[in-house]
């Protein structure tokens, strides 16, 4: 598998490349929508191959921090990753 993909990096790499741009402005583009500047930044670091862009466009640009931290008595936690930490 290895001598694969060394043998066929000039065409793996561009694939991968490629794969991973698209995944990674369409959940920067999900994230800015949101106003999430927390996951607008992770996603913007991490280069994870578009599997944590995957899952932010599908799962967690879904969730409801703020229900979330009602239910889990997570109050001034939630607000400050929906409202991204403003300064007072």
């Amino acid at each position: 598998m290895q001598q694969f993909i060394v043998d066929n990096a000039q065409i793996i790499l561009p694939i991968v490349s490629i794969w991973s741009l698209a995944w990674k402005g369409y959940a920067l583009w999900v994230a800015a929508r949101k106003e999430s500047k927390i996951w607008f930044v992770v996603i913007l670091v991490l280069n994870t191959i578009g599997l944590l862009e995957i899952l932010y466009i599908f799962v967690l640009s879904k969730v409801d921090y703020a229900k979330l931290g009602a239910k889990l008595n997570f109050g001034k936690l939630t607000s400050k990753i929906k409202g991204g930490f403003k300064k007072k």
